[in-house]
């Protein structure tokens, strides 16, 4: 081959790896879109395919399509979503942006942290309790013990 054969193909590869980059920018701003409510391509369609290729997009486009599932089931959970399309509008989730959705996940986080730590302080004042108990128990019994010595003929 020629030089001019090469250099025509080096910019043909060039011009292909320039339009696979703008389609994976393309395809993580339709993830990030989807997210809010839009809806992914399937994996094996025509507009995907090309990034698909030998050049190593493919880790890349893996990644954030995972990326994508993972943020879709997080807002699923957030929504509180269920199996059935009657969970789509929950009355308490319905209108909320994500922020919001993100703030009242915080505050139940919150609110979970402040019950355990009540949970525990009732334990430990609970083991306080029955160890104060176990103490005078014990003082009982080394003072019976101590007036069976004293007096025999009681402890028959």
């Amino acid at each position: 081959m020629s030089e001019t054969d090469w250099d025509t193909i080096r910019k043909q590869a060039r011009h292909l790896e320039n339009d696979i980059d703008m389609k994976l920018i393309a395809f993580n701003k339709v993830g990030v879109g989807a997210a809010s409510g839009g809806s992914l391509p399937a994996a094996n369609s025509s507009d995907t395919s090309p990034l698909l290729g030998d050049h190593g997009y493919r880790q890349e486009y893996l990644k954030i399509q995972a990326n994508h599932t993972t943020r879709m089931e997080r807002e699923e959970l957030l929504r509180g979503s269920g199996l059935g399309p009657s969970s789509v509008g929950s009355p308490s989730t319905s209108g909320l942006s994500r922020r919001d959705m993100y703030l009242k996940e915080n505050t139940h986080l919150q609110s979970s942290s402040s019950l355990v730590n009540d949970q525990i302080s009732i334990a430990m004042e609970t083991k306080e309790h029955l160890t104060s108990q176990r103490q005078h128990l014990k003082r009982f019994q080394t003072r019976l013990h101590d007036i069976s010595n004293r007096f025999p003929l009681i402890s028959r």
